[in-house]
């Protein structure tokens, strides 16, 4: 294996922070980045990474480059910032990130080499508002719609430990950084 990047999977990869992790990783990994638009996504990830057509569902497409693959992070998922919550809002965002999950999971059971790891994103919305409350890892969920959507994404992590692949869960915060975030 010597010179052979190991390969990483990127969903979610033409969001802030997807766009900020093939930008690094892309230095030492070979980057797979999925996306529902590929022409777009290529444009604006660069050379950082080969993008990949996704239906964001289904293995469809991308199922090759998952074999071997040493990572899948999984950052898809509609913008929960990006407009109102109506009924019709809050059931994409919660549906997008599932249909995610259950394409990964899909993929994983069809894959000789399975990834070592995947790594899901979540996010501090688990713990739902708390006041002043001082939380970590080991804090119970909180309530409320964010709540739920973190912890029905996080319940599929032990469908990776069921297909022997490690999950790791990342819950991030507010994000902000040069050229985007909440600002």
């Amino acid at each position: 294996e010597s010179g052979v990047a190991m390969r990483v999977i990127i969903t979610g990869a033409t969001g802030f922070i997807g766009r900020a992790l093939c930008q690094e990783l892309g230095r030492d990994y070979e980057v797979i980045a999925l996306s529902r638009n590929a022409e777009s996504a290529q444009q604006s990830i660069g050379d950082a990474a080969k993008v990949v057509q996704w239906d964001a569902r289904t293995p469809a497409g991308w199922d090759r480059d998952a074999d071997g693959a040493h990572a899948i992070i999984n950052l898809a998922g509609e913008n929960p910032a990006s407009g109102r919550w109506n009924q019709a809002r809050k059931s994409r965002i919660l549906q997008s990130r599932l249909d995610a999950v259950k394409a990964i999971v899909e993929t994983i059971k069809r894959l000789h080499n399975k990834p070592i790891v995947v790594i899901l994103a979540s996010a501090i919305g688990y713990y739902g508002p708390r006041q002043d409350e001082q939380l970590d890892e080991g804090a119970a969920p909180g309530e409320g719609f964010l709540a739920n959507v973190c912890r029905q994404v996080e319940n599929s992590a032990e469908e990776f430990e069921k297909l022997g692949t490690r999950c790791a869960v990342i819950r991030t915060g507010v994000v902000l950084g040069r050229g985007g975030g909440a600002l």
